[in-house]
Formats: C-alpha cells, sequence, structure tokens
C-alpha cells in the first residue's frame, strides 16, 4: 500500500565524522577555544534535511557505547580506525541535546550498530509502502534498497547529493540486485570496516563470481567450476569469505518496533535552542533558523516531490545565503572596509597607456573578467581587472559596442600574450575563452588558485569566496550584493555603473593573488619528496592520465634530462662530461607493453616490462626487487602500471621499502583501482619529507585531483616542486577510447 509519509532516518556519527573533517583545514574555533566544527556541520545537514527535504516523519540513529554483536563475532572488526577525534568525542553529547531541542528522536539499541537499527526500520517502513530515505555515505546501505527505500548520499566535494535507487545500486555495482552488495563486500571485503572478504579477490573479480554464480553461497557450492588460482584463493579462504558475509549483512531484524507516531516531524523546542546555539556562539545560526519569515512547517508533501520520488539536490556544507542552508562564518574575518587597499576605475585612454606599461613589467599578474553570464562561450565581457602586487588592484570597463570592446582589448593584448610573466586566475580557463572571444591568447605559464585548491583539498568546495574565508580570513564582496539574488529580476553587471562594479572587479584580482601566494607555499610545503608518481582520469572522463617527476640534490642527480624513447621516455645526462655514476640516475621510467603504460622511479620499469611479458602479474615482477641499497636513506622503490583496453581503465601503484629505515627487511604495499573515477587521481612518491635520513613516504597514496587539460596539469605539478630541487618531469593522456596519447616533457636543463 502506497503512503504519502516521507521517512529520513540519518545516521549520525556517519554526517559527524563528514562534518568534521569538511572543516579540517579551517576549524571552527569559538572564544572558549572549543571546537564547534562536528556540531556546526551537523546542525547543517540536519537543517538542509528539515527545509529542503520537508520530511514528514524523521529518526536519528546512534551506535551505542561498547561492543556489538561483530565485535563479539570478530574482534578485528573495525580495530583498524583510528581513536576517535576529541573534539568529536566532546562533540556529541551537544549534539544529542541539540537532536532532542528539535524533538527528534535518538535511535539507539545495546548491542546493534545504527546500520542495523535503520536497516530494520527502513526495511519495515518499505514494507508497508512508505518512502524512506537513509541519509548515509555508506555503500553498504545499498543492499537495503527497495523500490521504496533509498540510500540518500551527502555530497562529495563538488558532486551533488545522490539519490540511490534500485536502479542506480545495480549500475554502481554491476550487479543484478541489491542484495547482492552482501555478496559482494563478502568477496572483496570491507577496508572500512576491516572486514576481510577473500585474499587476492578485488571488485572486479567480486563482480564476475556473483554474475556467474548468484551468491556466496552458490559460489561455493560449484568451486569446481572454477580454475587455477582463483579456485585456491576462493577454496582456501571459505570459511573467511562465509564470516565475511555475515559481517557485512545489515541486520533487518533488530529488535525495535517501527512506530510512525513517534517519528513525526515536530515543532522544534527553540528556547532550547537557542540557549545550546548561544552557548556554541552559533550567533548567524540562530539569525537564520529563527528569523520571522521561517516557513511553516507542513504535514503534507511540499514540491520538491511533485516531479519525481527524489529529493532536491544541495550542499551539505555551503555558505549562509538568503535562501540556503550553510555554515557558521567565523567572526573575525576581515572586508574590504578593515584593509587599505588600492583599487582605481581605469576609464579613460591616457589612464590605460599608464597601466599597460605598468603590467608590462611585472612578473606575476592576477587577471580577472567581468561579464554578462556564466557560459564563457556566450558571455560578453563587462570589464577586466589586473592585480600584481596585495592590497591593490586596477578594473578596466570594457563598452557593450562590439568595435569599441575590441579597441580597448586589444590594446591589453601585449599584455596578455607576454610569455614572461605568470598569469594568475581563479578558473582562469573561463577568462582565456571570453578573452579568446575577443580575440586575444593568454600565453605564458599559468597558475589557477580552484585548480591548486583542488589538486590539496579535492573533496572540499573551491569557489573563491569559500578559498578567501579559509586561508586569508577574509570575507569577500559576494556578486549577490550588486546584481541580486537568482531570479527573474535579477540583474547582470552590464545593467551596473562601472564606478558600482571596480571596487568588487579589482577584489577579485586582488584575492587570486592573495591566494596565489598562499596555495603556492603550501604546494611546495614538501621541499624533497624526491621521485614521485601521479596516475588518475582526467575531470571529463575521457583521459588515463601519469605524471612522473624527478628531482635532485647532488651534482650527478641535478645532471638529468627526460628524453622521449620509444613509447616511453629515457633519462640521460645532460652533461656528459659531469656523470659520475651512471647506474643511478639512467633508467627508462617510463615503458609501454600493449595496453599497458609502466611507471616507475628506477630500472624496475624493465623489470615490471619483461615480468608482464611473461604473463607475471604487476605483484609477481616485483618480487626479484626490493628498495635502493643506498643507505641510510634506502630510498624505496615506486611503480605504477596503467591499463587502458575496450574503453576502461584499471590502474595499481607499488611501493618496495625498508622496514621503517630497517634494511632487514622489505615492506610490500600493492595499491589497485579498478574503474578509476573521473577527475580522481592518486600520488605517490619516494620521500615523506625532508630529513636526515629521508623517511619513506608512508600509507596509501594521496588522493589529487585530475583536470582535463594536459598543460595545464604539467604547469601546475611543475610549478608546485622545489625550485632548487626539481629536475624533469613528464605527464602523458591516455584517450580511453582510442588509446592515443600526447606527452609534455619539462626539463630544467635546456
Amino acid at each position: 500500500m502506497e503512503s504519502d509519509n516521507k521517512l529520513f532516518l540519518l545516521d549520525a556519527y556517519a554526517l559527524i565524522y563528514r562534518a568534521y573533517y569538511a572543516f579540517i583545514k579551517n576549524p571552527r574555533i569559538n572564544s572558549k577555544g572549543f571546537n564547534t566544527s562536528a556540531i556546526l556541520g551537523f546542525v547543517n545537514t540536519l537543517e538542509d534535511v528539515l527545509k529542503k527535504e520537508n520530511p514528514t516523519h524523521i529518526g536519528v540513529a546512534f551506535d551505542p557505547p561498547g561492543p556489538t554483536f561483530r565485535h563479539e563475532a570478530y574482534e578485528q572488526y573495525k580495530a583498524q580506525r583510528e581513536e576517535t577525534p576529541e573534539a568529536i568525542r566532546l562533540s556529541v553529547p551537544i549534539i544529542k541535546d541539540i537532536i532532542r531541542a528539535y524533538r527528534i528522536p535518538i535511535l539507539e539499541i545495546a548491542g546493534y550498530e545504527a546500520d542495523d537499527v535503520i536497516g530494520t526500520l527502513a526495511t519495515k517502513a518499505g514494507q508497508q509502502g512508505i518512502t524512506t530515505y537513509m541519509m548515509t555515505p555508506d555503500k553498504d546501505y545499498g543492499q537495503l534498497v527497495t523500490d521504496h527505500v533509498f540510500m540518500y548520499r551527502p555530497k562529495y566535494g563538488d558532486k551533488e547529493f545522490e539519490v540511490m535507487g534500485v536502479e542506480q545500486v545495480k549500475a554502481k555495482f554491476d550487479i543484478q540486485s541489491p542484495v547482492q552488495v552482501i555478496d559482494m563486500l563478502g568477496l572483496m571485503g570491507d577496508a572500512s570496516d576491516n572486514i576481510p572478504g577473500c585474499p587476492g579477490v578485488g571488485e572486479k573479480t567480486a563482480q564476475k563470481l556473483i554474475a556467474e554464480f548468484g551468491s556466496i553461497e552458490n559460489l561455493l557450492e560449484h568451486t569446481d567450476q572454477l580454475k587455477g588460482a582463483l579456485k585456491i584463493k576462493v577454496e582456501t579462504n571459505r570459511e573467511m569469505i562465509t564470516f565475511s558475509k555475515f559481517l557485512a549483512t545489515i541486520k533487518t531484524d533488530v529488535p525495535i518496533k517501527l512506530e510512525m507516531d513517534s517519528l513525526v516531524r515536530e515543532e522544534a523546542d527553540e528556547d532550547s535552542l537557542r540557549s545550546i546555539f548561544e552557548e556554541l556562539e552559533f550567533r548567524t545560526l540562530i539569525d537564520r533558523i529563527f528569523k520571522k519569515d521561517n516557513q511553516p512547517l507542513s504535514s503534507s508533501p511540499g514540491p520538491l516531490f511533485a516531479q519525481t520520488n527524489t529529493p532536491i539536490q544541495g550542499d551539505l556544507f555551503a555558505e549562509f545565503t538568503a535562501n540556503g542552508t550553510v555554515e557558521e562564518k567565523k567572526t573575525n574575518l576581515h572586508t574590504l572596509e578593515t584593509l587599505k587597499c588600492d583599487y582605481q576605475l581605469i576609464d579613460n585612454k591616457d589612464k590605460r597607456s599608464k597601466l599597460i606599461q605598468k603590467l608590462l613589467t611585472t612578473k606575476i599578474l592576477a587577471l580577472d573578467t567581468e561579464t554578462t553570464g556564466t557560459e564563457p562561450m556566450e558571455a560578453e565581457l563587462v570589464g577586466m581587472s589586473f592585480s600584481f602586487a596585495e592590497n591593490q588592484g586596477f578594473y578596466v570597463p570594457v563598452p557593450a559596442e562590439r568595435e569599441e570592446a575590441l579597441k580597448i582589448v586589444n590594446e591589453f593584448r601585449k599584455v596578455f600574450e607576454n610569455e614572461k610573466s605568470l598569469k594568475v586566475g581563479q578558473n582562469i580557463k573561463y577568462d582565456m575563452i571570453v578573452l579568446q572571444n575577443y580575440g586575444v591568447e593568454v600565453k605564458g605559464p599559468l597558475f589557477d588558485t580552484m585548480v591548486a585548491h583542488y589538486v590539496l583539498q579535492p573533496e572540499l568546495r573551491h569557489g573563491m569566496d569559500y578559498l578567501a574565508e579559509i586561508y586569508l580570513h577574509y570575507q569577500t564582496i559576494h556578486i549577490e550584493e550588486l546584481i541580486g539574488l537568482k531570479g527573474k529580476n535579477q540583474k547582470n553587471m552590464r545593467d551596473l555603473d562601472p564606478k558600482d562594479i571596480y571596487r568588487y572587479a579589482c577584489e577579485d584580482a586582488d584575492v587570486t593573488l592573495k591566494l596565489k601566494n598562499v596555495l603556492e607555499k603550501e604546494l611546495k610545503e614538501n621541499s624533497y619528496p624526491g621521485r614521485g608518481i601521479v596516475i588518475g582520469r582526467s575531470a571529463d572522463g575521457k583521459k588515463a592520465v601519469t605524471a612522473y617527476f624527478i628531482m635532485g640534490r647532488s651534482e650527478n642527480s641535478r645532471n638529468r634530462v627526460f628524453v622521449e624513447d620509444g613509447e616511453g621516455i629515457r633519462t640521460q645526462a645532460f652533461d656528459p662530461s659531469k656523470l659520475t655514476d651512471p647506474s643511478l640516475i639512467i633508467y627508462a621510467p617510463v615503458r609501454v607493453l600493449g595496453n599497458k603504460t609502466i611507471v616507475t622511479n628506477g630500472d624496475q620499469t624493465d623489470t615490471i616490462y619483461e615480468g608482464m611479458d611473461h604473463q607475471l602479474t604487476f605483484e609477481q615482477s616485483l618480487r626479484s626487487r626490493e628498495f635502493e641499497p643506498d643507505g641510510p636513506n634506502y630510498t624505496p622503490r615506486i611503480s605504477g602500471v596503467m591499463h587502458v583496453e575496450n574503453g576502461k581503465f584499471n590502474y595499481a601503484m607499488s611501493i618496495l621499502k625498508s622496514n621503517n629505515g630497517n634494511p632487514d627487511a622489505c615492506n610490500r604495499y600493492t595499491f589497485a583501482y579498478e574503474n578509476a573515477i573521473a577527475g580522481e587521481g592518486h600520488f605517490i612518491h619516494t620521500y615523506k619529507c625532508d630529513g636526515n635520513p629521508l623517511p619513506s613516504f608512508e600509507g596509501e597514496p594521496k588522493l589529487v585531483a585530475i583536470p582535463d587539460d594536459m598543460d595545464e596539469f604539467a604547469e601546475l605539478l611543475w610549478n608546485s616542486l622545489n625550485e632548487d630541487n626539481k629536475v624533469s618531469l613528464f605527464v602523458r593522456y591516455i584517450d580511453i577510447e582510442t588509446g592515443k596519447y600526447e606527452s609534455k616533457i619539462i626539463n630544467k636543463n635546456k
């Protein structure tokens, strides 16, 4: 029976952790020294759900204190997780008080995880025809999805909220039924929960086995149909596979009743909420939540669900705006009114001529364009702003009449095409396209603050307003202050007088320059990562991408260049007369074997090539190698292999290193990334940081962002490397559909 009710069940700890780490670079600390990040993020999430999704029923599930039945069955369950940060431990009781003030039930059953409580209630609700949304980022919940039960995955970086129904879950895991998520996890394991799975079986193999046998039980009954190493793995680990499925199964029979009356959304206790928020110093939050024009609660579904059966998309950690949920702003932010700035309106030919002479002499130039829209191919240029020194900016208005506009832009042609100056921009590709439409090409090296932050923090937002708050503790003039809020009455920049624009436009260029200085410093923090490999997929999903760089501090190490060698590259001495030890610096970092591209920091490229040519796996090929015998550093050997075939792209990375500086043991780590995600890559390097001896890289390869433009990516990587120590960089973009590639080599020695 269909129901008009809409039930939201929130996984508390999953959302609390997500909120805490969203602010990890810029934690929210109040005047008492208390870290409010987790609380603020959680409240924003809750407000998003209440205001935007308008549920008729809601509950928040918590893991109980003490062990659950899974911990009792398997001591190592979630044992790999780090101890809960103190800020979260201190925040949880306050969050519970807030939930109670909202008059929302807290769902917690001793011995059972929040997953099981939500699983039980969602299953019962779905069976009654109640549309139910399980709000969590955890993929495990996919097993519970039905025609009435949906996963509601929070925003991730620049990806919007994701609502997953039956078809979406099936597509994500390439399975025939959501229930088979359990079998997938049972076979491939789940590192986040320390579920072991079957050693040596990854997602692809698990998919094939489930597609063929349907379930783990049927697979184990027919292992005689398996062959070779896979048969041995499955039969040897039969008990572990069965046990892993048990651990991965979310219970749907927890002793808790579905009492819809107790889950009805109620009016919040305003006095209690005010008291808590005042104590936490959430002043902006108070103003927003309790403003007089708040929409009244409705017991019936709002227009949100009028067209589809899925919630509207929103931003889990969005800034406060007039129409949305936002994070609490820092109270000590600078503004244009508090800084001494020299911002100038350049509104005649004489002023433009003087400015051009200044700009032609600068080595670093931040630029920005003001336009009539957000689509660069359609937008008209309204003005151009420049900055070459902090707290200084210049704005040049451009008229609407095309011929006159072209004349003014052409005056600045020499500035834009000056190859000796570094051009800095926030999403500079947009400005370059706009200027190209007016006949001007931006030349010279580029630094994009948006891309730089994307590399540093791919999960966070990358808008300039946000970056200014995080890195500069500065609140910019928001464009809505000039053109109004979105809607039919919103203006565009052409409607405004240049005198009303120039301070905003100058600020954009000035802030961009300031961000460049901060982000560049952060990118260069590690003065000596040694050698590094990046592998990933371009943001448009079309290219397999790799980059390899070398650094050096000795004369011998710095005496190198990259040169093309067939489909790969080779190092060679830049000045043969200075070559002292060829064995240390001459090797082939990149080789191609059919549809596989191999990248390493030494002659193990040949080892992997020859091994894989003789049908060995990537890991097997490396068994004959260890770390380099160059004590006391014992430089790790890092490797990567990219497999591009039939429109699919997978990759793996490896590191062989000493046991924390002890050469008596070699630690071997391999990381496999199947179905590489668009815009994501991984970065591994030989040394964790500078030191004596140099400490080896630790942990999983670091998640980084991969842009679409090869030249842009190469420039960003090259500019981020320490100027004194960098030697050479290689970047390759491979078309996943055709296998065709383009490469770029940058050598310091020329």
